[in-house]
């Protein structure tokens, strides 16, 4: 008798499993299911063998042939999806006898030759080989009489509509005639299409009842059950395979290991399968997951119930939750806590909270805004309220629509504004709302997170936001306590009014109105005009660019505030002394570019008042030379840090400051930990070059 087995199935239940290899090719035990249909076919004495071919079939004809070189296997490869009898009909230049029809991708041991003899002795067309289940609901349910007589199906009858137990195991025994009720190049399914007509015409239809092993691999938590069920029936603790490094003081029980894997010291492995190829490093925790080909687990890792898919690496102290699937070649970044499905390598990292808000570039999917959404309501807290804002940018615009979601589903008032950042800063510091949250589009497109002050997020709020998102500790509401979206008007206007009564500029030039300022040149302005207006209110700037706020604060013996990098966290610093005449309009002018236009109004009058002989803005300060550069930090942070400080006599500062001469360095990693950024300003462009090549060394060598 010849065999025709089924091996074109996508296997979409089993992905990520399935992601770059066909289903038939997936290991049980460490060896591709194909492999061992086909074993057990040739333990019944079949080695005239067909094999049908759809998802990507280079890889079952690869799989096949490794194992059995000698073997004549033919393939039949289908340009279009032909269902189970299509299938068998594509190989027509192959029947000529009775055949055996076979899934590729279930694992059974049942007795082949008996029901080929049942077949023969009931002089059956077809018979199907079948098994009593407990859940036949996922399956097709067969009704046959007493003398094994198919009289009728139910294709995956509800819990509650059968009775029957008997199912369709997709094995069949098969005459070439039966072939003639299907079409050519059709998609025509056996159960579906065929069994039915074949009823109708009263050709009869035999079931072959088994009580032998057979579980239809359909998805992960099915695979993972059949590789354990059958390393039980080995009566071994573990199976692992060729070529593996294990240390002694690893743990594995219950599980299969592939070949050339290595298992490092302390791990422990439980009830999981590992692929080939796959590294685990030391004090890892595996349980209940699959591990695909070429995985690295490392250091302090930890899967619990999950999947990770080939050529993924999970860096040191990375947690997976329950039921999580990682995608192929992802890489997951040290500390992260990951969850839900993961298919591209930004769904895996931890956002990071840079200078101006979280970047949304390339991340928008609908997961990440509510989420995110949701982290931000529950920072918040239970019946707050929200302004939500967005440029006119389209995708700005759904992202704020999934954060207006996820903060609804935390009991959180959301308040829609269609002004802009200044505006939406200042009603909320005028009592309009707790929070709010702000959304650009384009290039450089963030989520910026404001507090009840309307400030950018200060760095332990960061830090807390971040950790809600990470641990996905969100607050969710019940639907009586979700309130409706309210619509808010537009403020402009009076926020106008508000900055004309701060800004009162008799000398009304328009002359640097709309003009482009370097940093460092609109720094000096700020600075001037402060010290020019308000006789009490400090000076204040970020570590990593004080030059030049340095340099007016020394000339006109004002006090400094030496702030962090972060937006927010400058803003922490002004509003502890916003008490003081002259802080909030150092605030207004750092970040609203309508303030600082009428505050240009200001400077002319200013000048010709104190004759200060300036006849050009531009020269409130001598220029300035700023450089940055960056490197991945490979090393010990701390140590990076302390070795800066001590050689360059510097304070600590949201990284380090020091004074080098009439140079300015400040040395810094991002909330990651994964990169330093160096900082060097210089009133000459020689001196500024010089330095940074000097600091580079010093980092670069620690970082190595």
């Amino acid at each position: 008798m010849k065999a025709i087995i089924l091996a074109g199935g996508e296997g979409t239940r089993l992905r990520p499993l399935t992601s770059g290899l066909a289903k038939p090719a997936v290991p049980v035990m460490n060896k591709p299911v194909i492999i061992h249909i086909i074993e057990l076919l040739k333990k019944h004495g079949i080695s005239n063998i067909a094999v049908t071919l759809k998802y990507l079939p280079l890889t079952v004809k690869e799989t096949v042939n490794r194992y059995f070189p000698e073997n004549k296997i033919e393939f039949f490869v289908e340009n279009i999806p032909l269902g189970t009898a299509g299938s068998v009909k594509n190989c027509q230049n192959f029947i000529d006898e009775d055949f055996l029809v076979i899934s590729g991708d279930a694992m059974t041991d049942v007795d082949l030759s008996k029901a080929i003899d049942f077949h023969r002795e009931k002089n059956s067309k077809i018979t199907i080989i079948s098994k009593k289940v407990q859940y036949p609901s996922q399956y097709g349910v067969i009704i046959a009489d007493k003398e094994n007589s198919v009289i009728g199906f139910r294709e995956k009858p509800s819990a509650n509509e059968t009775e029957e137990t008997l199912v369709n195991t997709g094995m069949y025994i098969v005459s070439p005639e039966i072939m003639e009720y299907c079409e050519e190049n059709k998609a025509v399914d056996f159960a579906k299409d065929i069994f039915p007509k074949l009823l109708k015409n009263n050709i009869k239809i035999y079931s072959y009842e088994t009580k032998d092993y057979w579980c239809d691999v359909g998805d992960t938590k099915a695979y993972l059950e059949a590789n354990i069920q059958l390393l039980e029936q080995t009566k071994e603790r573990a199976f692992v395979g060729k070529n593996c490094k294990v240390d002694s003081t690893a743990s594995i029980k219950n599980s299969i290991i592939g070949d050339n894997c290595v298992i490092q010291e302390g791990s422990m492995i439980e009830n999981s399968v590992i692929w080939n190829n796959t590294i685990v490093e030391k004090g890892t925790k595996i349980t209940g997951s699959i591990l695909c080909n070429n995985v690295t687990v490392m250091e302090g890792s930890e899967c619990n119930e999950a999947i990770v898919g080939a050529h993924t690496t999970l860096e040191n102290n990375v947690f997976v939750k329950k039921h999580t699937s990682i995608w192929p070649e992802i890489i997951v970044l040290k500390e992260s806590i990951v969850s839900g499905v993961i298919k591209d390598s930004f769904d895996s990292k931890m956002p990071v909270y840079e200078n101006d808000g979280i970047s949304a570039v390339g991340n928008y999917s609908p997961e990440f805004t509510v989420k995110i959404g949701a982290a931000f309501g529950t920072f918040l807290g239970v019946y707050t309220s929200c302004l939500v804002g967005h440029d006119k940018d389209g995708a700005a615009s759904m992202i704020a629509s999934g954060i207006k979601t996820g903060l609804s589903a935390t009991s959180v008032q959301v308040k829609q504004c269609v002004n802009s950042l200044p505006v939406l800063r200042w009603m909320i510091r005028s009592g309009l709302a707790d929070g709010g949250v702000y959304v650009t589009g384009g290039k450089n497109s963030r989520v910026k997170f404001l507090d009840n002050k309307g400030n950018d997020l200060w760095k332990n709020d960061r830090k807390k936001l971040l950790s809600i998102y990470r641990m996905g500790d969100y607050s969710y509401a019940p639907k009586s306590a979700i309130s409706s979206e309210e619509i808010m008007s537009d403020a402009e206007d009076f926020y106008t009014s508000e900055l004309m009564k701060i800004f009162k500029c008799p000398h009304k030039n328009l002359n640097y109105l709309g003009r482009h300022f370097t940093q460092s040149q609109k720094q000096a302005i700020i600075a001037y005009l402060t010290v020019k207006l308000y006789p009490q209110a400090p000076l204040f700037s970020q570590a990593k660019s004080m030059l030049t706020v340095e340099y007016i604060s020394k000339k006109y013996d004002r006090y400094l505030v030496k702030c962090g990098n972060n937006s927010g966290d400058i803003m922490m610093e002004m509003e502890k002394l916003m008490h003081i005449p002259g802080v909030y309009a150092q605030y207004l002018m750092m970040t609203d570019e309508l303030a600082f236009d009428l505050a240009i109004c200001c400077l002319e009058a200013e000048i010709m008042k104190e004759n200060d002989h300036i006849y050009d803005i531009t020269q409130l300060s001598p220029p300035v030379y700023s450089l940055s550069q960056s490197t991945i930090n490979t090393s010990n942070t701390a140590e990076i840090i302390k070795t800066v400080k001590e050689k360059y006599h510097g304070e600590i500062l949201d990284g380090v400051s020091a004074k080098q001469n009439d140079a300015n360095i400040h040395v810094t990693c991002d909330d990651s930990g994964h990169l330093f950024n160096v900082y060097v300003e210089s009133f000459s462009e020689e001196y500024a070059k010089e330095i940074m090549d000097d600091v580079m060394q010093v980092v670069k060598r620690k970082t190595l």
